[in-house]
């Protein structure tokens, strides 16, 4: 549906920035979106350990766990890694947008022309 109105105010636009503000949109939910995935999979791991210490008193033991696994190990740490190179991404792109912001900050401070203070007229009476 979201994706539906975002083609709509494409089609509607008046000027030529129409594709540049959908993938402006576009992009602002697929990182949402990917900053969701994170704090899903990071709450779901920590909630599992947490419920997994109430109920038995420790954490989990990684190589008995690993070992049930069998061949779905490879599958999970796949998924795991590609979760944190997604994580690291986020966080590098969220550091290059900081900067940049903060180089436009510093450059619209210092285009700013200085408008000399106003001075009354003098009108000489001779």
């Amino acid at each position: 549906m979201g994706l539906l109105m975002y083609g709509l105010k494409y089609l509607e636009s008046e000027n030529n920035t129409g594709e540049k503000i959908l993938r402006r949109e576009l992009k602002a939910h697929g990182v949402r979106f990917a900053w969701a995935v994170v704090v899903v999979w990071f709450s779901a791991n920590l909630l599992s350990q947490a419920l997994y210490m109430g109920i038995n008193g420790g954490p989990y033991d990684a190589s008995a766990m690993l070992s049930s696994l069998g061949a779905w190990y490879w599958v999970l740490l796949i998924l795991e890694l590609s979760i944190w190179v997604l994580f690291g991404l986020l966080v590098l792109t969220r550091i290059k947008e900081g900067r940049t912001v903060r180089k436009q900050r510093e450059e619209n401070l210092s285009s700013r022309v200085e408008i000399p203070p106003i001075t009354r007229p003098i009108i000489d009476n001779r």
